[in-house]
């Protein structure tokens, strides 16, 4: 199976609902082929069209029905059959009357509508020529605080002859509203707007004249479900979107087996904890968070990352690279490769670091045992391949940021692996960070004053080594280098706040601030992963149990115990 058939497989597992509005659904009456379509009437998404449907009806004030019949019909039933053939959920909502046309414009589905992985939308409802559609647009994928922040497809599936045309209103719409996206258009053939987590596919009802740029956009009405799944792996296309779908996906169908594992009678044991150590709410997260881990593993769900997958994807990369050299950036130096040898060498069943290795530059010359931390640059030009590492590292060593688009509300902890900045008062504006080293268990049940034990982080200058990454409060990449001199530490007292038990920040001038007894302040950043942490606190410990002996100097640079 190639990686895209694997993608669209993955994404077919993630769906589960759709949701379909059109003023043109055929909904309990004949369909075009004259045979009678009856729709389950206890489908709780369903709307039954107005009383008395056929006639040609003015346009009324609220509970009257919409003027004229629409000009392009759909088939509820068939596209009910369509989605449930594969695996999804399709809801219906045709607008019969004025009432209706504007519960769906103020929000009375807003829960619903949050939920659809899918929303179908016909462009003009009740020839209004796109403002109910638009309006529904900016709500779903807005910058509004109150919107459900989701992964979200929306395909707009129209009879207008002008595709393009709907494309810029919708994207002009977006621009006006802050929300960066791109598009697509005549070159790709491919009529679009897409951004971080929403795509917006215009695809074309069949039966109508359009230019032929248009025409791989058009979807027969019974095709339509098998497009919606290939335009949702699209806006989820890439190795590392496939892992985190397959991964959730995973999840929901093991739901079942994670509510099991923790059931009702694990209630008086978790009680007993809270009740005698206070600090049951972290334990139990850490129990939920280590079962989630392991259904992950025992399912693979890296199975979408098999060798085979990364291979395919990166030759999919270098054959579109117009260049017959690829460069490869070795610190502050570039190596050239001409782009076939390149292609040959990951084609090989074997395929391995030492492979590469042995690659001949343009230059004649094999890489050896020079250090090499990234290929990148074969794959992306400067300045997206160091981004590229950089975002990764980011992830791999900080479990949580300033600019995390987690949502939650609970404040964070000073703890081992905090990491804080210190800001000075005068008008040089210098930041120093500092790490924190308090064991988790004397982070929690603080009563009173308490010393925590911070050591410094240093900027690392250009292409120096470094420990971590983070992004300080202005979203600037910042490349740190810890201490493991025990002399540098400091020990800062704090105390937590009254009802409190451990050192949390608060919020002053939208920034996250411990104030130690002092009254200083220090600005929380970000939260290292544990095994970070560990490594940073493994270190210092090892400076500080050092065995300083009084010996023969001769001894000293001569025996055993010389230092290299």
């Amino acid at each position: 199976m190639t990686f895209s058939k694997e993608s669209e497989q993955v994404a077919l597992q993630y769906l589960q609902t759709v949701v379909v509005i059109d003023d043109g659904l055929l909904l309990g009456v004949e369909d075009a082929s004259g045979e009678a379509e009856v729709v389950d009437p206890v489908d709780p998404l369903e709307v039954d069209p107005a009383e008395g449907e056929g006639e040609t009806k003015t346009q009324g004030s609220a509970g009257q029905d919409l003027d004229g019949a629409p000009d392009d019909l759909l088939r509820g039933e068939q596209l009910i059959r369509g989605f449930a053939e594969k695996g999804l959920v399709c809801g219906l909502l045709k607008p019969s009357s004025g009432q209706e046309l504007e519960d769906i414009k103020s929000g009375q589905y807003q829960r619903l509508f949050a939920r659809a992985d899918v929303m179908v939308l016909d462009w003009s409802l009740a020839r209004d020529e796109g403002a109910t559609t638009r309006k529904l647009i900016l709500d779903l994928v807005g910058k509004s605080e109150e919107r459900v922040k989701r992964l979200r497809l929306i395909c707009i599936y129209t009879n207008s002859p002008n595709l393009a045309s709907i494309q810029e209103s919708i994207a002009l719409d977006l621009r006006a509203d802050g929300i960066n996206s791109f598009v697509g258009g005549e070159m790709e053939r491919d009529w679009f707007v897409q951004g971080g987590d929403f795509r917006i596919a215009i695809l074309g009802k069949t039966g109508v004249s359009r230019l032929p740029h248009f025409s791989e956009a058009e979807v027969p009405e019974g095709e339509l479900p098998s497009r919606i799944v290939t335009e949702f792996t699209r806006l989820a296309h890439g190795l590392m979107p496939a892992l985190a779908l397959n991964s959730l996906a995973i999840l929901r169908d093991n739901a079942p087996m994670l509510l099991q594992r923790f059931n009702g009678n694990l209630d008086p044991a978790f009680v007993s904890h809270e009740l005698l150590t206070g600090q049951g709410r972290r334990f139990a997260v850490q129990l939920i968070s280590r079962e989630i881990q392991s259904i992950l593993e025992a399912a693979d769900a890296g199975s979408v990352l098999s060798h085979q997958n990364v291979k395919a994807w990166a030759a999919t990369k270098l054959e579109a690279v117009s260049s017959d050299e690829l460069e490869v950036k070795m610190g502050n130096s570039r190596r050239k490769f001409k782009k076939l040898d390149v292609l040959t060498a990951i084609s090989q069943e074997e395929f391995s670091l030492q492979t590469f290795r042995e690659l001949k530059t343009t230059d004649g010359l094999k890489l050896g045992a020079a250090k090499l931390a990234s290929l990148s640059s074969l794959f992306s030009p400067d300045p997206d391949a160091l981004d590229s590492d950089e975002q990764l590292g980011l992830l791999s060593c900080l479990s949580r940021d300033l600019h995390g688009r987690y949502d939650g509300t609970r404040m964070p902890t000073l703890q081992l692996g905090s990491i804080v900045a210190q800001r000075e008062q005068d008008s040089s504006g210098e930041v120093r960070y500092w790490l924190c080293l308090q064991a988790l268990c004397d982070s929690e049940r603080v009563t009173g004053p308490r010393g925590f034990p911070l050591i410094p982080l240093r900027p690392a200058s250009n292409g120096a080594e470094f420990d971590f990454l983070i992004m300080d409060h202005s979203g600037v990449r910042v490349q740190l280098s810890g201490s493991s001199r025990p002399f540098e530490m400091k020990v800062v007292e704090f105390s937590p706040e009254q009802g409190d038990d451990v050192i949390r920040a608060t919020r002053r001038d939208g920034e996250l601030v411990f104030q130690d007894c002092g009254h200083g302040s220090w600005y929380w950043v970000a939260e290292l992963r544990p095994e970070h942490a560990l490594r940073v606190s493994h270190q210092m410990a090892s400076q500080i149990s050092r065995i300083g002996l009084d010996e023969s100097e001769w001894l000293r640079l001569s025996g055993n115990n010389k230092k290299s």
